[in-house]
């Protein structure tokens, strides 16, 4: 059900669900819409000033969302014309027959050339098309990270920091995460589709988990000695959001 409350920076409409919860809960959701749970007995006014003490920092977030680009379109179904974003660039999808050329520029089914991405389906189809697009965007991540880890690791050997396994995981909240135990990085998948440097700093991020398993001020120091423009890449990767989760059927999780 949805409630307004108005707040002195101007009325916040929310959707309110009631469950068996101990705390209020609110999120942001990618279109902006403003969701609140709440547990059944707490009085709509403290609701409503829970929603108000919060309102600026509600309006930011909704921005944000709004200002998020998009990775792909709603209606994405991997056909002739579609465009998608890889590092930052806008892509043309078109599609072939049979089987994809061998070439430097194969990734699995698909193939790049210039700004269009040729996909080589088994399948003519809705499914067989994402499929192929699907697989295509595994290959790829997986090359990206172990260049990026080819270039990255060097940096962080005279810390005395091994080179660490780099995987691709399709994650839902995560754009990378460092496990010091079993010493292995994992990326998210959808880091092919921002610029290049967005993917550069998350994984030199990561790798300063290292040396510092924690947010620590020396911890932050180090990635910006690592990649002067940290802060500017972190807030380019702000603007993207991953989308392809419902279109192509893709798993994310988290590890």
């Amino acid at each position: 059900m949805q409630y307004t409350a108005e707040t002195p920076q101007g009325s916040i409409t929310y959707e309110l669900t009631r469950k068996s919860v101990k705390n209020l809960n609110l999120r942001i959701q990618p279109d902006g819409t403003v969701t609140v749970s709440a547990p059944h007995h707490l009085p709509q006014q403290e609701i409503d000033a829970f929603v108000c003490k919060k309102a600026r920092w509600i309006l930011r977030a909704r921005q944000r969302a709004l200002d998020t680009v998009q990775v792909a379109p709603p209606d994405f179904s991997c056909q002739i014309g579609d465009e998608v974003q890889l590092l930052g660039r806008t892509i043309t999808i078109e599609l072939g027959a049979g089987q994809p050329p061998t070439s430097a520029s194969q990734f699995g089914p698909g193939v790049l050339q210039g700004d269009h991405l040729i996909l080589y389906p088994a399948r003519s189809d809705t499914k067989g098309r994402m499929l192929a697009f699907r697989r295509f965007l595994d290959v790829y991540a997986q090359q990206l990270f172990d260049t990026l880890n080819d270039e990255i690791a060097p940096l962080f050997a005279p810390l005395g920091v091994p080179k660490v396994p780099v995987t691709g995981w399709w994650m839902r909240a995560r754009w990378g995460s460092c496990h010091t135990g079993s010493q292995k990085i994992i990326l998210n998948k959808f880091l092919v589709h921002p610029p290049l440097q967005c993917a550069r700093y998350v994984l030199v991020h990561e790798y300063a988990h290292l040396v510092y398993p924690n947010h620590s001020a020396p911890f932050h120091a180090l990635v910006q000695y690592m990649m002067p423009s940290a802060k500017e890449q972190k807030a380019l990767l702000a603007r993207y959001s991953p989308q392809y989760e419902k279109t192509i059927g893709i798993s994310a999780k988290e590890p």
